[in-house]
């Protein structure tokens, strides 16, 4: 594969693609649980913007992190807690198995439930690090994965 380097930003060549992030992505069954559960345990109505779709590993990784993903890899992510204001309502959770040398996830592993109109992604970051709330939830079926930007 020939890769270009430009401003630590990789992209495969071949295709013409940069990978936006790594993550681990809930399957369809585990997004409905993980809403199911929100509704029946934390009690707080979603707010404008539902996502509850991804745990973001990296943001920007290099080539040689993405070729490290085993793309399509069934995992389950456990959920550890939760936060929730105004502006944002994540949980924090963690892969019930290792998933190799793409973990790392920062500090505070978290996939975003919804979100008011405009928030950006580290504000959520930071709320799932500051306001949390410990409460054991469900186990999540899920996939590991490769987000990338459109062709350009």
């Amino acid at each position: 594969m020939d890769l270009l380097k430009s401003a630590n930003i990789y992209y495969d060549e071949a295709h013409r693609r940069k990978p936006l992030f790594i993550g681990v992505f809930l399957t369809e069954d585990g997004r409905h649980s993980l809403l199911d559960w929100w509704k029946e345990v934390v009690r707080l109505p979603f707010l404008e913007k539902v996502f509850a779709n991804q745990m973001i590993t990296h943001v920007h990784p290099s080539m040689e992190q993405v070729e490290q993903v085993q793309e399509g890899r069934e995992v389950s992510i456990r959920i550890t807690g939760w936060a929730a204001n105004m502006q944002g309502q994540v949980v924090t959770g963690e892969p019930t198995e290792s998933i190799g040398m793409i973990e790392h996830f920062g500090a505070y592993p978290f996939i975003t439930v919804s979100s008011s109109l405009g928030v950006p992604r580290l504000y959520l970051e930071r709320l799932a690090a500051g306001f949390f709330k410990y409460e054991p939830g469900p186990v999540l079926p899920a996939q590991l994965g490769v987000k990338w930007a459109p062709g350009f």
